[in-house]
């Protein structure tokens, strides 16, 4: 379970819509030691940004990280720290930003409206309880059958069978199951049929 996260807001993503210090503070007050780094970034999704959450990890010990900012189905591969630290992308652009639509109809003067500020508290506490009680996986090892079968000797069943027997194996279990005696299927079926038209072409 993780037990220091540090939390990390994506200015280039979600500073049109979120007044960043509303939402610093209130990670803060809620998780106090929990999350000892709880900053803004202007660009996340940049070398200097990673290298700024890497220099963290390093000196406060951290062993997970959240990303307040846009959607995970973007950048996912470039937040990796490393098999030992968690990553949490909390999407507050596309989920809350983009999608929210103020019920009230008066014009409001804050640049980050409550409930929409409520929105974003609840999908940032949700990141984080998530990092809390998760653990990285461990690697188990798997044993794996080396036996495979092979149904149907026609060119798809001999291209599997020639495939698998390539294979740099110490060991091969390498059975073929074939409904007729001969072999090739489709295959010798076509080249017969191609002998039988070139016979029928001389003849003529």
């Amino acid at each position: 379970m993780s037990e220091k996260i540090g939390v990390y807001f994506d200015a280039s993503s979600i500073a049109e819509f979120f007044n960043l210090d509303d939402l610093i503070q209130g990670v803060q007050q809620k998780w106090d030691t929990l999350c000892p780094i709880v900053k803004t970034l202007p660009c996340a999704a940049s070398e200097k940004g990673k290298q700024e959450i890497e220099a963290d990890i390093q000196a406060a010990s951290l062993d997970a990280v959240c990303i307040c900012g846009s959607s995970p189905r973007v950048d996912w591969e470039f937040f990796n720290f490393g098999n030992t630290i968690l990553v949490e992308r909390v999407n507050l652009r596309e989920q809350c930003g983009f999608a929210f639509k103020n019920p009230d109809t008066a014009q409001s003067n804050e640049k980050t409206p409550q409930l929409l500020l409520s929105m974003a508290t609840d999908y940032i506490n949700m990141g984080i309880v998530k990092l809390q009680k998760s653990v990285p996986p461990e690697k188990e090892p798997v044993e794996a059958t080396r036996t495979v079968l092979v149904i149907g000797g026609g060119w798809t069943g001999l291209t599997a069978a020639s495939s698998v027997a390539e294979r740099p194996t110490e060991k091969k279990n390498l059975p073929s199951v074939q409904s007729s005696l001969r072999r090739a299927g489709k295959l010798r079926i076509k080249n017969i049929l191609k002998g039988l038209a070139t016979n029928a072409s001389k003849m003529f």
